[in-house]
């Protein structure tokens, strides 16, 4: 904070020239001069915060577009996790659709083989009979 002018000696000299006694001028001036420069504020300290509020306005500006990026950036985000999931499901889809192809042709092989045996061991049966 900057002083402020104020001048104790014509502050004691106007209330002794009244009747008051300079011990207690003094001790009242006193006091004065600490609310002056410890409470109020100048033309300077308002300027200095009214500075500091711009800086902050600014700042808060700046975040507000950061905030809006981000948040365009997580709508963008969420819609490639949808489309992620999507493709998963149909790639679980073809997945499972191939596997019950492949054991349906598996099935079919080893019925054709069991029957491929099973006329090998007919056929060595009336060989051998």
């Amino acid at each position: 904070m900057t002083m402020l002018a104020f001048d104790t000696h014509k502050f004691i000299k106007d209330l002794s020239g009244a009747g008051m006694n300079i011990e207690q001028a003094e001790v009242l001036a006193d006091h004065y001069t600490t609310l002056l420069t410890d409470r109020i504020a100048t033309k300077e300290d308002v300027n200095l915060l009214r500075k500091d509020m711009d800086h902050l306005r600014k700042d808060m500006d700046h975040l507000r577009k950061d905030m809006d990026h981000l948040r365009k950036d997580t709508d963008i985000l969420i819609q490639d996790v949808g489309l992620l999931r999507q493709d998963m499901l149909h790639l679980r889809q073809d997945i499972e659709g191939k596997i019950n192809t492949m054991g349906k042709d598996l099935w079919i092989k080893m019925l054709v083989s069991q029957l491929g045996i099973a006329g090998l061991i007919i056929a060595g049966l009336g060989y051998l009979g």
